[in-house]
């Protein structure tokens, strides 16, 4: 019996190991970003930066360890990094070799409950110019000191797109609200998001929401593939 084939929009690019993956199980992925991203110059923060007090630095994406690793000073650092998900700890494992990862967790209140229970006294939070309010809140709220540093900032790319999708993958909720400006989700096709965040944001529409079991794009085309394989 012939397998049908599955069509599946990703909002990024993702790795094309993962794309040859899910294609051997006849899902085909179709990459289209739906953000841009543009980490400031160092000039703008790092200053501010090299100068912090905090020795507790949290980073909530690769593009915040990225933008701050091309200083030498902060690769230097023995940071404690707290951090979301598997593919920003390996960033800040890889591009801060000075540091240790103190704590790492799947969403924002777990990381800021992990950060309160780690007696820190001040928290430099490196972000982009769209970050959410949940870890600093709750920071200050327990009496931590909070340094926010801007250091990238995201752009969207909104886009019309006319081909049909059995399912689309989401990575973050700027994808989200950029792909939301221009479409509204076939009816019957399936949204794979990356974490609860970028679930919540596709809460309120009516198609079925699968939501990766971390924040591991590794996981999230696996769950693609077993979602479709049980069909």
């Amino acid at each position: 019996m012939e397998i049908p084939e599955i069509q599946i929009l990703a909002t990024r690019q993702i790795d094309e190991e993962l794309v040859r993956t899910a294609a051997a199980y006849s899902i085909f992925i179709t990459e289209i970003p739906f953000i841009e991203t543009e980490l400031h110059p160092v000039t703008l923060f790092d200053e501010q930066l090299k100068s912090s007090t905090a020795r507790d630095l949290v980073l909530t994406s690769v593009n915040a360890v990225l933008s701050i690793a091309r200083i030498d000073a902060v690769r230097q650092t023995p940071w404690r990094v707290w951090c979301i998900g598997h593919a920003t700890r390996t960033a800040a494992e890889l591009n801060l070799p000075q540091s240790f990862i103190a704590g790492a967790a799947p969403d924002g209140e777990q990381l800021a409950a992990a950060i309160i229970a780690g007696d820190v006294k001040t928290a430099l939070f490196c972000c982009g110019d769209r970050r959410r309010d949940v870890i600093p809140d709750k920071l200050k709220g327990a009496g931590i000191a909070v340094e926010e540093l801007e250091v990238y900032r995201t752009k969207l790319v909104p886009q019309r797109i006319e081909r049909h999708f059995d399912g689309i993958l989401f990575f973050s909720p700027s994808a989200v609200e950029s792909y939301l400006t221009e479409n509204i989700p076939p009816a019957g096709a399936v949204l794979f998001a990356i974490g609860n965040t970028t679930g919540a944001a596709l809460s309120a529409l009516p198609n079925k929401l699968l939501i990766s079991e971390s924040p591991d794009t590794r996981i999230l085309i696996k769950q693609l593939i077993e979602h479709y394989r049980q069909r």
